[in-house]
């Protein structure tokens, strides 16, 4: 489950940054700074997604989620967590 987690969370940030691609075109073509400023806060939220993406993973391993193949094929009992 927190494997589906993370790949969602990695969606959205992928959807966040074509629509980040999308307003930064728009806004440079229209010179319309309130969009260049809205950039910020999507990539802010993009960052903050691509975080907990990363921490789903973290748990994935720290668990030893087996259902996971990158997890299957790079963990073992006697490798450090860090």
């Amino acid at each position: 489950m927190m494997a589906e987690a993370g790949l969602a969370l990695l969606w959205l940030a992928a959807a966040l940054a074509m629509l980040q691609l999308v307003i930064g075109i728009v806004g440079l073509r229209a010179n319309r700074l309130d969009y260049l400023g809205a950039m910020r806060h999507v990539a802010a939220l993009q960052g903050v997604l691509t975080g907990l993406a990363f921490i789903a993973l973290i748990t994935v391993f720290l668990t030893s989620d087996m259902s996971v193949k990158l997890v299957a094929t790079n963990s073992h009992s006697a490798k450090p967590w860090l």
